[in-house]
């Protein structure tokens, strides 16, 4: 309005105000965000500020235009709405062909038990928290907040409907979001999945429903999905050691994976029905369930807002609690005509492989798995089923599918695990590594940001990226080259996001270290590991067999066995033992002694029991002492364990280190002044205050157990673990008088238990310890903390025995102290050879001054704390403990010392500590320094 100078200027400074104040509230608030990212607490924002960041770095988030049916853009929220409704409307109504039923099946009708709390309990503790709310707007987080309440209510009201057979209208309502399966064109319908948000309350429900059917109905056992003690990791490895025992027996194996087109939605709902009543299903849930899917509507929410709301007439709820399971239903009953033992069929929901092998055996499989499936409104992929073949010989052709060739593969992306049909793990390595950087690059916001501790980095690399890279991996057997390819790519992302490059010269031992990141090899094996007492622990199923391989012999295969083989087997699982191999010295031409047939697979081992496999080592064949036809002398090395010799006490300490803790430090105060009749210190009299010092510190601060660190109870153990290792001890002495299998299998329980219960107790005990180092007041800890690792670190800490004078080694206590005495004593006590002195000296007398107290002062503050004590057992601490009282004490004391030219017959004792020079032979006392621990009240007067 008033283009002057004046006015020009002041809004100029208001500007730059505005802007220094901008600043300062950016970078307050920044503080404070990496401040609580830094906690326990801000972890979950973390991950939620990485999403928010990937998100932002997307030029499109979020599509606002679609295609319709021939391919025209459109671009009006109407018509975009129209179009998302127009294909989710058929979607979700479209019923394939199929043959109706002739036949009926017989309900069950039967009484049902009420809902308990206790299921609504489970049911509300398997609800995850943070998912997005249905229609009605009230997530599970309002139950789990009301606790005992909420539970009474939800069970009255799923009581009302059960009873009823009718649930609330509010909740046959859901909103479907489209989710973009990142491939194929993004402006296409149909590269779209529909996730359904649907009433939270009414999924509590479902899963209600869903335990209760699970006692009832019995999958097959061919059926991985959803089942409990089951996951994608069982079927891939079923798979993968399927594959490797034939192509070690150079044997076809032809594998058939075959697609369903929209298998969820188009389970027509009458086979459902069907489907349940054949299974056993209570006519009472059928209805409940029917009622689940009767009048369902929806509305399809998109980046223009929402559509019309419409019906769904056809399949199961996407995103429904109680749908994964209702499809195990279906596809258990469709398919009991067809499938074979496990792991020739083998199923994840709607993904089958199909086994076999000869080629047309596989497609004669295929054509009736087809025919079972299409004629009850399922519908096999043709672009999607998928073949191959293993050791594949020239000429053996490709399997058809109703006349159709399926396509034949090389390698097939199973379960999110690639195999290959020349059984390499090449490609799933890469597929990982692709994997980790897909994973790293969606978190990169976070773990580039600099102003991220390296603590908090290493946590999100480890939950997103590496998990991400380690998926499968314990299926695989990888060789060192292929390792080292993961832990390449590891070290890039880990020296991405610490702004770390290779002309920094920093070893990966650092960064790692740095990150508080494990070498991704070492985890691959402790994977394997935890997959292998997975694997231990299974019941009876069908596929039993295929895991005894690796459990009872180890990494090599083994072919078909004869009676007698068999018999060897029965008896190793049994008798709880293992197989060790043999490594023979042998000429080439002798190969087919030890040898299957050329191959490279060993033929010959030992039986020995499992407690003792640690011990045996180098185990070879004596050539050519022949026992019998079959049969070689075999020579071992077996490691003896030493049993320990008896250890004398450690003499109780006064724990003077609690002095550090101000209280600890003023009751220590308050009891002494008390214990000397209300003075602090006594300055005529050093014996009587000595002794009332070490009295009043035992009381107060208390004493040392008197045993050796090693000898202490583990520091993590709790009350939990202690109570079930007695329990576990308890179970070892049953079954070692009474061995039956019931013993045994009740101790193997207790000690799988024990293990779970020791391995949570460690874990909560180091993370309480990293989180106290990762504080200031926990940093001496953290210095204290390596000096007891790399004391752990060697092979021996202290030497328990030592040579005499010829070298003969001592080993009863009494001569090893004689021993040492022996040469300190000659040590200190030896003078050299020297000339005396003829001239004397003159000596200066003079009077000396008075100790002061800023002397004791200046060497009290010289006195560093934490040293060892000398025999009279006061440590430093307590002088600093007392402040000026003992300033005071201290110079009397000196002072009259000074004066009467003797000092307490208490200080003129010493320990000496024999320390070892790290060089020459460490049982020899010549190697070894001596260092005495003195008083330190006398080290004050010095």
């Amino acid at each position: 309005m008033d283009r002057t100078e004046e006015n020009r200027q002041e809004y100029k400074e208001l500007q730059r105000r505005v802007k220094r104040e901008v600043s300062k509230a950016k970078q307050k608030a920044y503080d404070e965000l990496y401040t609580r990212l830094d906690t326990r607490e801000g972890e979950k924002d973390l991950y939620r500020l990485a999403r928010q960041r990937d998100r932002d770095g997307k030029d499109v988030q979020q599509v606002r235009v679609i295609k319709d049916r021939d391919g025209r853009v459109l671009t009006s929220e109407e018509s975009v709405q129209r179009r998302w409704k127009e294909y989710f409307e058929e979607l979700m109504n479209e019923e394939n062909e199929r043959d109706k039923r002739v036949e009926g099946v017989n309900s069950v009708e039967q009484k049902v038990d009420k809902i308990r709390k206790d299921e609504v309990r489970k049911a509300l503790k398997r609800m995850k928290s943070g998912k997005a709310v249905g229609p009605d707007d009230i997530p599970v987080e309002v139950w789990k907040c009301l606790g005992e309440a909420a539970v009474e209510f939800l069970a009255s009201l799923f009581n009302r409907v059960l009873e009823s057979e009718r649930m609330p209208e509010e909740w046959r309502r859901s909103v479907l979001v489209p989710i973009f399966k990142n491939k194929g064109d993004v402006q296409s319908c149909s590269n779209y999945r529909g996730i359904k948000l649907m009433s939270h309350t009414m999924k509590v429900w479902e899963r209600v429903v869903e335990a209760r059917l699970r006692k009832v109905v019995e999958i097959c056992e061919q059926q991985y999905g959803f089942m409990p003690r089951k996951s994608t990791t069982d079927a891939i490895f079923a798979l993968r050691i399927l594959m490797e025992k034939y192509r070690d027996g150079q044997r076809e194996l032809h594998c058939v994976f075959v697609d369903l087109e929209k298998a969820y939605d188009r389970v027509p709902r009458e086979e459902l029905w069907y489907c349940m009543r054949k299974s056993g299903v209570a006519e009472k849930y059928v209805r409940v369930v029917q009622d689940m899917y009767e009048r369902s509507r929806t509305v399809v929410r998109c980046a223009v807002g929402q559509t019309e709301e419409f019906n769904v007439e056809v399949g199961l709820h996407q995103g429904s609690a109680l749908s994964p399971f209702l499809f195990a239903i279906v596809m258990d009953q469709l398919s009991e005509e067809v499938r074979q033992e496990s792991p020739w069929t083998m199923m994840f929901a709607d993904d089958i492989v199909i086994c076999s092998e000869n080629r047309e055996q596989v497609e004669e499989n295929l054509e009736r798995w087809r025919f079972a499936l299409e004629r009850r409104g399922m519908k096999v992929s043709r672009s999607k089923t998928e073949y191959m073949c293993v050791n594949e010989r020239e000429g053996s052709g490709t399997v058809r599918l109703q006349g159709e060739e399926v396509k034949k593969v090389q390698e097939f992306k199973y379960l999110g695990s690639t195999v290959q049909s020349n059984g390499e793990c090449g490609k799933e390595v890469k597929k990982r590594v692709q994997a980790g950087w897909n994973g790293w690059r969606k978190v990169s916001g976070v773990l580039c940001d600099q102003k991220i501790s390296a603590r908090i980095k290493g946590k999100v690399y480890r939950t997103v990226v590496r998990a991400a890279m380690l998926y499968g991996l314990e299926t695989v057997s990888l060789r060192k080259r292929q390792e080292a390819e993961l832990e390449v790519a590891e070290l890039k992302m880990l020296r991405f996001s610490l702004g770390v490059t290779r002309l920094d010269r920093i070893r990966n031992e650092y960064i790692r270290g740095t990150a508080h990141v494990g070498r991704l090899g070492d985890k691959v094996r402790e994977a394997r590991l935890r997959w292998f007492g997975h694997v231990q622990r299974r019941e009876n199923y069908a596929d039993q067999e295929v895991y005894y391989v690796p459990q009872l012999f180890g990494s090599l295969g083994v072919k078909e066995r004869n009676l007698e083989g068999q018999m060897v087997v029965d008896f190793a699982k049994r008798m709880d033992m293992g197989v060790v191999n043999t490594y023979f010295q042998k000429r080439e031409e002798h190969r087919v002694t030890y040898k299957s047939g050329g191959r490279r697979t060993q033929v010959d081992y030992i039986l020995c029991r499992r407690g003792n496999l640690k011990e045996i080592s180098d185990c070879k064949v004596v050539v050519g002492e022949s026992v019998a036809r079959q049969h070689r002398m075999v020579v071992c090395r077996r490691t003896l364990m030493v049993c320990k010799t008896k250890r004398s006490k450690i003499e109780k300490k006064t724990k003077w280190w609690k002095l550090k803790k101000e209280e600890c430090c003023e009751e220590f105060r308050q009891k002494l002044r008390q214990a000397l009749g209300g003075q602090v210190l006594l300055p005529d009299d050093w014996e009587t205050t000595a002794e009332v010092i070490r009295e009043t510190g035992r009381k107060v601060l208390g004493v040392s157990s008197g045993r050796r660190k090693e000898d202490k109870e583990t520091w993590w153990w709790n009350e939990e673990v202690q109570d079930s290792i007695q329990r576990k001890r308890l179970a070892k002495k049953k079954w070692d008088m009474d061995r039956t299998e019931k013993n045994r299998q009740e101790y193997k329980e207790l000690q799988r238990r024990v293990k779970r219960e020791v391995s949570k107790a460690k874990q909560k005990a180091y993370d309480e310890l990293y989180t106290r180092l990762d504080t200031r007041e926990g940093e001496k800890d953290l210095y204290r903390l390596a000096r007891q690792r790399d004391r752990d670190g060697k092979d021996v800490q202290q030497v328990r025995v030592i040579k005499d004078r010829d070298g003969r080694v001592l080993t009863s206590e009494e001569s090893v102290q004689r021993r040492w005495k022996e040469y300190f004593e000659d040590l200190m006590n030896e003078e050299n050879e020297r000339e005396k002195r003829v001239e004397g000296v003159n000596s200066v007398e003079q009077k000396v001054d008075k100790i002061r107290k800023d002397e004791v002062r200046k060497a009290l503050k010289r006195m560093k704390s934490g040293k060892a004590v000398g025999p009279d057992d006061i440590p430093v601490e307590v002088w600093k403990c007392l402040g000026e009282a003992a300033v005071e004490f201290l110079a009397s004391l000196f002072n009259r010392v000074l004066e009467s030219e003797r000092m307490p017959e208490e200080w003129r004792r010493s320990v000496l500590v024999p320390i070892f020079k790290n060089k020459g032979d460490v049982q020899s006392c010549s190697n070894y320094r001596g260092i005495k621990l003195m008083s330190h009240t006398m080290k004050l007067c010095e």
